[in-house]
């Protein structure tokens, strides 16, 4: 087997326009795995939600859709939980902890879904069912209540995904960095052909 020696280089001992190439190219092929960590954070962070990483879509291309929204589906304890603080709901509150109202809550896609990612991409649907022995009053007072989950779960639905946008954009915005790539490169101790090309060792052989 003839061997032939070539010369291989750190990231700093390529040419002007070689090192271009090999962080753009570094840049398009790793960003996917930095925005998934924002996704996997969320998704942590937020475990009433019960999310998998396909419920979370988003774009930070910079793009006109550029934006974050998730897909969700919430029942009676969370929404009781995370929604009837104020004391204007207490009664539905008791009517739900008796048992007597169930309310669920869910993200629907609506026509902007077709083309963008942003919150206003998902309308909040809110349904309920009062058990037959309330009565006729209360129950239309319980209605009354329920009938206002619908904005306030649609402003808080709003804001999470601007927030879960805005840390995506931040890390994106840190990612495409030059001095971010240059460290992230060296970081790796990756060596290049001198046309930018990656240098891998497999079974000994340097290809």
């Amino acid at each position: 087997m003839r061997q032939i020696p070539v010369n291989i280089y750190k990231l700093e001992e390529l040419s002007k326009d070689v090192r271009h190439n090999v962080i753009m190219n570094w840049r398009g092929n790793n960003i996917c795995y930095v925005t998934d960590e924002v996704v996997t954070e969320f998704i942590t962070d937020n475990p009433v939600l019960d999310l998998d990483p396909e419920d979370v879509k988003y774009s930070v291309e910079g793009s006109q859709g550029d934006g974050a929204c998730f897909d969700m589906a919430l029942t009676t304890v969370p929404i009781r939980d995370m929604f009837l603080k104020d004391k204007s709901m207490d009664q539905l509150k008791r009517y739900i902890n008796a048992n007597k109202i169930e309310v669920t809550a869910r993200t629907r896609r609506n026509a902007w879904a077709n083309s963008y990612n942003h919150e206003k991409t998902r309308d909040i649907e809110v349904d309920w069912h009062i058990a037959d022995s309330v009565d006729f009053v209360t129950a239309r007072e319980c209605e009354s209540a329920l009938a206002k989950l619908d904005k306030i779960i649609t402003i808080w639905y709003r804001l999470k995904c601007r927030k879960l946008y805005q840390d995506l954009e931040d890390t994106y915005m840190d990612w495409m960095s030059t001095e971010q790539m240059v460290e992230d490169i060296e970081s790796t101790d990756t060596e290049f052909y001198a046309d930018g090309t990656v240098h891998m060792v497999i079974a000994g052989l340097h290809v």
